[in-house]
């Protein structure tokens, strides 16, 4: 990434300032940040998607952001995602979470050994291969055979209680 903080406009007077002695120092680095930027294909994406928003609006040229703005404005808004993402636990459901979520609508009390029982019972209808005493094996998104330890079910079963009462 980059090790300069963002803050638009803030930033580039600070900035300006700090280097107002020197102003090729200055755009020197501003200069490889836009470069830095460019490299990145989408902030490239975004910040040439809304140059072309504002040509087809047909704003002044006087009141076009600049490109070196434009590419910090998408720095900044891909920072803001990326935190909001990172919020959402980053990964994705599998199979046996998916099914987990789908008995946990129909029995919302369910506890670890009703879970299990049902997860027995589920075993020729899907996702679920076979369940032991200390594992239960599942297909995963890919095809493979997946094992977990009976032991993380309960985790499972939290998650999924508690996403349930979210949604409601």
């Amino acid at each position: 990434m980059e090790d300069s903080p963002s803050g638009s406009d803030i930033n580039l007077r600070a900035n300006a300032t700090k280097t107002a002695e020197d102003p090729e120092l200055f755009w020197k680095k501003q200069s490889a940040l836009a470069q830095q930027r460019l490299s990145d294909p989408a902030l490239y994406k975004v910040a040439f998607a809304e140059m072309r928003r504002q040509s087809i609006s047909r704003v002044p040229v006087f009141y076009q952001k600049s490109l070196e703005a434009l590419l910090e404005e998408a720095h900044e808004a891909r920072s803001i995602f990326m935190s909001f993402n990172g919020r959402n636990g980053g990964k994705a459901k599998d199979t046996l979470q998916k099914l987990i979520e789908r008995i946990v609508e129909k029995e919302p009390k369910i506890d670890c050994n009703g879970l299990l029982h049902r997860l027995k019972a589920e075993k020729t209808f899907g996702a679920v291969v076979d369940v032991t005493e200390r594992t239960i094996s599942f297909e995963g998104e890919t095809g493979g055979i997946i094992d977990m330890k009976v032991a993380a079910l309960k985790h499972r079963l939290s998650r999924a209680k508690k996403n349930s009462r979210e949604s409601r």
